[in-house]
């Protein structure tokens, strides 16, 4: 099992965290390591997110997380969601991207099945606030395009021309 793989990451992290002393790094060195501390973050909120589907218990996450539980019932979500996601679950499992990103996209997939993809690209290449932008627009379209189809149907029904 994994488990012991992530202890020596714990271990290695708590190591690396002891000895880091940004005021004697180099502008150019607190961005490389930024970055991995990023990366390292992104990878242990996959981890949390793919539990959080087998565990399927926000109170219990938030506890273990140390977070609200509207967060815990978040993580729940998009964790439902990367199940269904092949394309969002693998960039996620791979750091590629953040848990806010995943739980953007993931909202995003919800109204609009296969909207991933593009908005996958977006996360790589953009701003977050850009991305979230992208996944309004794509859900907002996704829901009148539903609710359209709902009021035609609607008009076309027996009791549609009875109220008029």
């Amino acid at each position: 099992m994994a488990t012991e793989l992530l202890q020596q990451a714990v271990d290695l992290a708590e190591k690396a965290n002891a000895s880091l002393q940004p005021e004697l790094m180099t502008a150019a060195d607190a961005k490389r390591v930024l970055r991995l501390y990023a990366r390292l973050e992104k990878l242990g909120a996959f981890g949390k997110v793919a539990l959080a589907r087998k565990l399927d218990d926000p109170e219990q996450i938030a506890r273990v997380a140390g977070t609200s539980l509207g967060k815990a019932r978040e993580t729940v979500s998009t964790a439902k969601t990367l199940g269904q996601a092949e394309h969002l679950n693998e960039a996620f499992k791979h750091g590629e991207i953040s848990f806010d990103q995943a739980a953007e996209i993931a909202r995003a997939e919800d109204s609009a099945p296969g909207a991933s993809r593009k908005l996958l690209s977006t996360a790589r290449t953009k701003p977050f606030h850009v991305l979230k932008d992208q996944a309004r627009a794509l859900k907002l379209e996704a829901e009148q395009r539903h609710d359209l189809a709902e009021r035609q149907h609607a008009t076309r029904s027996p009791r549609a021309g009875a109220i008029r």
